[in-house]
């Protein structure tokens, strides 16, 4: 009677601890997909936060070339009336001078 009663104390003790290591490894696994996910999450935010940055770079780059191209124009605008300008009075001294000379 003792060893069936020792054999069954054994076999309690060996079922308890393997149902033990089961329940540890499923929350191990549980834990590990758990992790994965956050994981997945974060590398999908970080994702979404670079596209949002590159977005904004690339306007940005094309607001500025827009300005660029804006400003030249008035600088070429204000070039051209500047020499136009210049034509005039230089013009104006050479009639001045000619009819000086006549």
């Amino acid at each position: 009677m003792k060893k069936i009663l020792g054999a069954l104390f054994v076999a309690g003790i060996l079922l308890s601890s393997s149902a033990c290591s089961d329940k540890s490894k499923s929350e191990a696994e549980r834990n590990a997909e758990k992790a994965k996910k956050e994981m997945n999450d974060a590398a999908d935010k970080a994702s979404k936060k670079i596209d949002e940055g590159t977005d904004k770079a690339k306007d940005a780059w094309d607001d500025t070339k827009e300005n660029v191209k804006e400003n030249a124009n008035e600088a070429k605008k204000d070039i051209k009336q500047g020499a136009d300008n210049v034509k005039k009075e230089v013009k104006q001294a050479a009639d001045t001078v000619k009819r000086k000379l006549k």
